[in-house]
């Protein structure tokens, strides 16, 4: 016989699911009662998991989510909170740069907001993100659920990694939302700019989100270069921060070049023993190690 959503497409889901199983030819696969196909109903109009369907964790999750928009919604807009709130603290914070007598004290309170924000979504944990999901959905099954429905459900979410789902949620709700933002065009100060996507490209570091955060890095180096070419302290810690990226994301290569080459220009400009000509050379010695050529790492 044709599936009902063949007949009637907004049908397709849990209802076809439910009528599936009423009609099923096999007696062990149908509903045992009217009580349970009754409960099974109840449970499709309040957003509950249903029995006739195969209770895959991410079918769970799918549930918890629309039983639960306020709270999605709520995590949602938290993150773009903070990402607008970045957006402008270091907008502000280009602006009082320029103003530095009469706003100096500005400047200091927007850089302290502007780095407190980018502290805190930095170290967000994903094992506990995935964790607290994880919670959540065994709350949810746990009132209604049988001890073996439990126990199947608790068996389905253990095959997921609670580190890498919470890092899926932080990159989509924060990092991704935060780079549909600034490419809205918040903000015509190319400086501003490149301070939040070095930002952004930092919490998809931390995330393990390794060739995104290269992409913000480029976009940041090419806004510094471009917009004020002559502050070169400023120029070299984005560089050195696109060479940490590379050496991630496994650019070796790339990586490789741009280090020498910025090690050859804080050496000019900041001196031999400077901070910066040191780290580049700490990273180009992991560069040298990465690629086998231990002896000029140890040198």
């Amino acid at each position: 016989p044709k599936r009902l959503s063949a007949i009637a497409p907004n049908l397709k889901g849990d209802v076809e699911t439910i009528v599936a199983k009423a009609m099923e030819k096999d007696r062990e696969r149908r509903y045992a009662s009217a009580a349970e196909l009754a409960g099974d109903l109840r449970r499709f109009l309040r957003n509950e998991p249903v029995t006739a369907h195969p209770p895959s964790a991410f079918y769970q999750l799918r549930k918890f989510a629309r039983r639960n928009k306020a709270l999605v919604g709520g995590v949602t807009a938290t993150a773009a909170a903070l990402v607008i709130g970045l957006v402008f603290t270091s907008r502000a914070l280009v602006v009082a740069s320029r103003e530095r007598d009469a706003a100096e004290l500005a400047r200091r309170r927007s850089q302290e907001v502007a780095d407190f924000q980018r502290r805190l979504l930095t170290s967000l944990d994903p094992a506990d993100v995935g964790d607290a999901i994880e919670a959540g959905l065994i709350r949810e099954r746990e009132s209604g659920a049988s001890p073996e429905e439990l126990e199947n459900f608790r068996a389905a979410l253990d095959e997921i990694n609670e580190t890498n789902l919470g890092r899926s949620i932080l990159h989509d709700t924060i990092a991704l939302n935060a780079v549909r933002i600034v490419d809205k065009g918040v903000t015509d100060d190319p400086i501003a700019e490149a301070e939040i996507r070095a930002g952004i490209g930092e919490v998809m570091f931390e995330l393990g989100r390794y060739a995104g955060a290269v992409e913000q890095y480029r976009v940041a180096l090419a806004l510094r270069e471009s917009a004020a070419p002559t502050d070169r302290g400023a120029i070299t810690n984005e560089r050195l921060r696109l060479a940490k990226g590379l050496l991630n994301a496994r650019q070796l290569d790339e990586a490789e070049a741009l280090l020498v080459a910025t090690r050859e220009e804080a050496a000019r400009q900041f001196g031999p023993n400077s901070e910066a000509a040191h780290e580049a050379d700490r990273r180009l010695s992991q560069v040298y190690r990465e690629t086998g050529r231990t002896e000029q790492a140890i040198a």
